[in-house]
């Protein structure tokens, strides 16, 4: 599915086949979830998010819940209250890391189940140096 604030201009990038034969084989073939969002180059505005059915099992949803729940920022929270600044502490000092490799302990749904995990995030950037995709899978 798709969602968020979509700008105007630049150089918007979507989707393309590819990318979602990439998230089909990471769903069917490895035990990953994965979210992949795409920017307008310009304004940084999210433009598309897609989001396989193991990821959004992990936070207790369906796919289409969780980019309609993520386009009005209504998501739960991720991190077990004691992990939370931990986690944004570590997210803002690797901020301007093309790829980050890290484990987190992640909440399941609403629960206080947690999961170990273990999330690598890539960047992708269009020829100004701009931001135009972020892949983030999870295990």
């Amino acid at each position: 599915g798709s969602g968020g604030g979509g700008g105007g201009g630049g150089d918007v990038t979507a989707p393309t086949e590819e990318d979602t034969q990439l998230l089909r084989m990471l769903e069917d073939e490895t035990s990953a979830g994965a979210v992949h969002t795409w920017y307008d180059g310009e304004t940084q505005s999210r433009t598309h998010t897609e989001v396989t059915p193991r990821y959004a099992a992990m936070l207790g949803m369906q796919p289409a819940e969780f980019v309609t729940r993520l386009a009005r920022r209504d998501l739960p929270l991720v991190y077990h209250q004691g992990d939370l600044l931990a986690n944004l502490l570590y997210d803002i000092a690797h901020e301007r890391c093309d790829t980050v490799d890290c484990y987190h302990r992640m909440r399941r749904g609403e629960s206080d189940q947690g999961l170990l995990v273990r999330c690598v995030r890539r960047k992708v950037y269009n020829t100004m140096g701009r931001v135009v995709q972020v892949k983030s899978q999870v295990q």
